[in-house]
C-alpha cells in the first residue's frame, strides 16, 4: 500500500504540473472551459452544447486567431459599457487609410460544416463613417483562395456570407444586411456568364434593377445603426443540398440584430458539390476607399452548430 500511495502522489503532481504548463502556454485552452465562472466579463463560461469556439478577449492576446491583412490596428481595450460588465475587454479594429482592410480569421481545421451559427457583439466608434463603402465579416465555405469580387462562384469552389452595413435608400439611414457570393447570385450580374457582384439580403437598393425578386426584399427593416452602442448580432448559414440547378436548391441564410429576426432567405443555390462546406469565420472590416479613422469594437464571439442567442444560457429557435 505505501508503494501505491507514493505512485498516486507522483501522478497527481505530474498532472498538476502538466495543467499549469498548458494554461501558461496556451491561454485559449482556458477559454475552452476553465476560467473563473464568477467573472461576468468571461462570457465563454460555461461552454454551451454545440459551441465550437468562443472568444471573449479577456486573456490579453489573439493567439486563437489568424491575423488577416497587414497595417491598421487590432487593440484589446476596456469595454465596461457592454452590459455593465466590470473589467470587460473588447477588440477594436481600425483600418489603414485608403483602400484596405483589417481583421482576424478563425479556421476550423478539424472539421467543416453544412450549418453554422455565429453570435457576436459589435459597436461603431463615435465618428465612424457609415457611408464609406465597406465589406464586413462572416462565414466562408470551401476554398479560401478562390477569386472573390466580381466573379460568380462555380458551386464547387466556395461561397461567402458577410454581415455588412449600407445607407438604406428610402430612409437614408445606416442599416445592416448580408452580402453574399454564391452559385445562384443574380442581383448584380451584367453578364450571366461574366462579371457578378454579391447579392444583398434583404435587398433594399431598389425594386426595378437589383431587387426584382420580391422574396428577397425586406419584410422587416433592420434597426437603424447608431454610434457608441453595442448590438448583439446572430448569423446563420445553411449550405443546403449540393445540386446542379437552381430549382432544387434549399440553402438558407438568416440574421438577427438584438433578437430581431430579419430573414430567413431560403431556397438559395449556394453550392453544387458536397465538399463546399463552412470552414472559417472572418472578423473585421474592409474599406474600398477613404473612410474615417474610427473603427469598430467586437466582443463575445461564439461559433456553434446551433443558435446561440444574446446571452450565455440555452436558447430556443423561434
Amino acid at each position: 500500500m505505501p508503494a501505491q500511495t507514493g505512485t498516486c502522489h507522483a501522478q497527481l503532481i505530474a498532472c498538476a504540473g502538466l495543467i499549469t504548463f498548458l494554461v501558461l502556454l496556451y491561454p485559449p485552452f482556458v477559454n475552452a472551459g476553465n476560467a473563473n465562472m464568477n467573472d461576468p466579463a468571461k462570457s465563454c463560461q460555461p461552454m454551451q452544447p454545440g459551441w465550437l469556439f468562443c472568444e471573449d478577449f479577456e486573456y490579453g492576446n489573439l493567439s486563437a486567431w489568424e491575423p488577416h491583412n497587414p497595417g491598421g490596428s487590432l487593440e484589446l481595450l476596456p469595454a465596461e459599457d457592454k452590459l455593465d460588465q466590470e473589467g470587460n475587454t473588447a477588440l477594436r479594429v481600425r483600418v489603414p487609410p485608403g483602400r484596405s482592410g483589417k481583421g482576424l480569421r478563425k479556421k476550423f481545421k478539424m472539421n467543416d460544416y453544412k450549418v453554422l451559427h455565429a453570435r457576436w457583439y459589435v459597436k461603431y466608434e463615435p465618428g465612424f463613417d457609415f457611408s464609406a463603402r465597406n465589406h464586413g465579416h462572416g462565414f466562408r465555405a470551401g476554398d479560401p483562395w478562390s477569386p472573390g469580387s466580381g466573379h460568380r462562384p462555380k458551386g464547387d469552389d466556395y461561397f461567402s456570407v458577410r454581415f455588412e452595413h449600407l445607407i438604406e435608400a428610402d430612409t437614408n439611414r445606416p442599416v445592416n444586411y448580408l452580402y453574399v457570393y454564391y452559385r445562384g447570385m443574380q442581383m448584380d450580374c451584367s453578364d450571366p456568364e461574366g462579371a457578378c457582384w454579391g447579392d444583398h439580403f434583404p435587398c433594399m437598393i431598389d425594386e426595378d434593377y437589383y431587387c426584382t425578386n420580391e422574396k428577397y426584399r425586406e419584410t422587416v427593416l433592420p434597426p437603424v445603426l447608431e454610434h457608441d452602442r453595442w448590438y448583439c448580432v446572430e448569423l446563420m448559414a445553411d449550405a443546403g443540398t449540393p445540386v446542379d440547378n437552381r430549382k432544387d436548391a434549399d440553402g438558407s441564410l438568416d440574421f438577427r440584430v438584438d433578437g430581431r429576426q430579419i430573414g430567413p432567405w431560403e431556397d438559395l443555390w449556394l453550392r453544387t458539390h458536397a465538399d463546399v462546406r463552412l470552414n472559417s469565420f472572418w472578423l473585421g472590416l474592409f474599406h474600398h476607399d477613404e473612410h474615417s479613422k474610427e473603427g469598430m469594437m467586437f466582443d463575445d464571439v461564439v461559433i456553434s452548430t446551433q443558435r446561440i442567442g444574446c446571452g450565455n444560457g440555452p436558447v430556443h429557435n423561434q
